[in-house]
């Protein structure tokens, strides 16, 4: 786990991060949490891993029971393709308020196939070419989400 020492960022990075906003799902696995899968953004990926923002409106990340937590990433990418990554949550960050707040999550990949790597650098690769359609699949994730409501 690399990425999860407690250096500076500029010295822990080991792979260029692309910065965008696309939505995700995530699965902790752990025997202490009882959490179903929840939607969120990946607000930046790399080749050793992301970091995505997760609203949490009831309050029920705690810090210390996430890290070192093992997880699933799915990605759905712009061909439609899901895309599953095994992660460890390095560290948790809140954002506003104690409850209602969004929560980040810093995420290192493990156990990668070399065709993740693959889909990963082509996934990074469309975000300077078309942002556009980024912003299109985000409408469309939030409108299945308000009718889900």
């Amino acid at each position: 786990m690399d990425n999860c020492i407690d250096a500076p960022v500029a010295d822990r990075r080991k792979h260029r991060r692309s910065d965008l906003y696309h939505p995700i799902r995530f699965k902790l696995f752990s025997r202490d949490l009882a959490i179903p899968p929840i939607d969120g953004y990946l607000k930046d990926i790399s080749l050793g891993g992301a970091r995505i923002a997760l609203d949490d409106p009831y309050g029920q990340f705690n810090r210390r029971a996430l890290e070192g937590v093992r997880t699933k990433l799915q990605v759905t990418l712009p061909e439609s393709e899901q895309l599953q990554l095994l992660c460890v949550v390095c560290w948790v960050r809140a954002r506003g308020p104690a409850k209602g707040a969004e929560v980040e999550l810093g995420l290192e990949f493990v156990q990668m196939e070399p065709w993740q790597l693959e889909r990963i650098q082509h996934f990074m690769a469309l975000r300077h070419t078309d942002h556009t359609m980024f912003w299109n699949l985000w409408d469309t994730y939030q409108q299945a989400t308000q009718r889900q409501s």
